[in-house]
C-alpha cells in the first residue's frame, strides 16, 4: 500500500483554502468534495499532514472500498477485509459509520455489523473510547474503510496549552488569513477577537512556527515510522518535526511493537 487516498477533513465552506493549502505544501493533486479535499500519498504523507497543515481538522486515511447494498453483504465483506493489513492483532479500536444516499440507512446496524467482524474474524477489541477510529462511510451503496489518524482535533495542536473557549478555532482563523492573503509581513488589527486565536494565526504565519505540539494520533503498524527514519538519514526531515512526530507516536495508546501508525 504505497500509494492510497488521504482524506482531510476541511471547516465546512473553507475547502478551496485548504486545497490551496495543500497544493502550495507539496501534496499531490488535490481535490476537493463536500467536507474537505481528497490527496493521494503513503504514510509519510499522513503524518505530514497531521503535523504540518494549519487548517485540516482531522486526517483521515482510505483503507480500502466495497460495495454493499444490504447489511448482509455489509457483514460478509466486512469479515473478509484485510484488517490485518493495518491493525495488530488484539487491538482496540471503537466504530464509527455514516449512510448516505443508499439501501443501508440505519448507521448503528452497519456500526454493529462491521464491529462484529472486527471481533469475530480479525479479534479485535471494541471500545467506545479506543483510540483507534474505524470510520465507515456508506455512500450509493459504497462502504469506504478509513481510520482516523489524528486523535483530537486538529486545533488542539501547537504550544499553546492553556485553552478556554473561543468563538473561533484555530484552524479556520488560519483559513481565513490564507484567504485575506496575509503572508506575515502586514500589520493585523483586530477589533472583534478577545480569545487570541486569529492573533495567534498571525503569530504562526510570522515567524512561520509550524501548528505542531500535542498529537495525539493512534499507533498501529510501522508505516510512516519507517518514512520517518529515511528522512532523517538522508537528512531531509526537519528536526523539529522530528523531535514532535517522535512525542506524538509515544504519547498515544502502548501497542508492544512499539511502532507508528502514521
Amino acid at each position: 500500500m504505497n500509494s492510497f487516498e488521504i482524506y482531510l477533513v476541511a471547516t465546512p465552506g473553507l475547502e478551496a483554502a485548504l486545497a490551496d493549502e495543500a497544493a502550495k505544501a507539496g501534496f499531490e493533486a488535490p481535490r476537493i468534495s463536500a467536507g474537505g479535499v481528497a490527496i493521494m500519498g503513503g504514510w509519510k504523507d499522513v503524518w505530514r499532514a497531521n503535523l504540518e497543515l494549519r487548517g485540516a481538522t482531522r486526517v483521515l486515511a482510505r483503507l480500502g472500498a466495497f460495495r454493499a447494498p444490504h447489511l448482509a453483504q455489509l457483514d460478509k465483506r466486512a469479515r473478509k477485509f484485510p484488517w490485518g493489513e493495518f491493525l495488530p492483532e488484539g487491538v482496540a479500536v471503537s466504530v464509527e459509520a455514516s449512510c448516505k444516499a443508499s439501501r443501508i440507512y440505519h448507521s448503528k446496524a452497519a456500526e454493529q455489523r462491521i464491529a462484529t467482524a472486527l471481533r469475530e474474524e480479525f479479534g479485535a477489541k471494541i471500545e467506545a473510547e479506543a483510540p483507534i477510529a474505524i470510520m465507515a462511510r456508506i455512500e450509493d451503496d459504497l462502504c469506504t474503510i478509513s481510520v482516523d489518524t489524528s486523535g483530537e482535533l486538529l486545533h488542539k495542536r501547537g504550544s499553546k496549552q492553556a485553552t478556554a473557549k473561543a468563538p473561533m478555532r484555530e484552524t479556520m482563523a488560519a483559513m481565513f488569513l490564507s484567504q485575506c492573503g496575509y503572508t506575515g509581513t502586514e500589520p493585523l488589527l483586530d477589533l472583534v477577537e478577545r480569545s487570541g486565536d486569529r492573533l495567534r494565526r498571525t503569530d504562526i504565519e510570522t515567524n512561520r512556527i509550524k501548528p505542531i505540539g500535542r498529537l495525539t494520533g493512534p499507533r498501529t503498524h510501522d508505516h510512516g515510522a519507517a518514512g520517518l527514519a529515511e528522512s532523517e538519514r538522508r537528512g531531509e526531515a526537519d528536526p523539529a518535526v522530528s523531535a514532535r512526530y517522535q512525542c506524538y507516536c509515544r504519547h498515544r495508546f502502548s501497542h508492544s511493537c512499539g511502532q507508528s501508525f502514521l
